[in-house]
């Protein structure tokens, strides 16, 4: 996996059936293009990813919202801009990291 530099967009084109593997702390989520892009937490749970910014963490604005007792994600861990639904930036803006794969179908 590689780590997200903290504070700096990475970009990414996705195509349909790809699937980008991520790093939150320690929790394993998951990104995925099938049919508009969605976000899977450790939990198994999915969450469309709309156009423009979706943000990941446990604060109380953030659209994929992790529990307070997960000390280890910040309350703004990740910020996701999806510009199309093909394309991707992804900022790490956590404490403890984000890392991620893509794997394309």
């Amino acid at each position: 996996m590689t780590s997200l530099p903290k504070g700096e967009p990475v970009s990414l084109e996705l195509k349909e059936g790809d699937e980008i593997k991520l790093l939150l702390a320690d929790y394993q989520c998951t990104l995925i293009l099938n049919d508009g892009i969605k976000f899977v937490d450790n939990s198994n749970v999915t969450y469309p990813m709309t156009i423009g910014e979706n943000k990941i963490g446990r604060g109380s604005e953030c659209k994929v919202r992790f529990m307070d007792a997960m000390q280890r994600i910040s309350r703004l861990h990740l910020m996701i801009i999806n510009h199309d639904d093909n394309k991707l930036e992804l900022t790490d803006l956590s404490t403890y990291g984000t890392h991620y794969l893509q794997q394309t179908s």
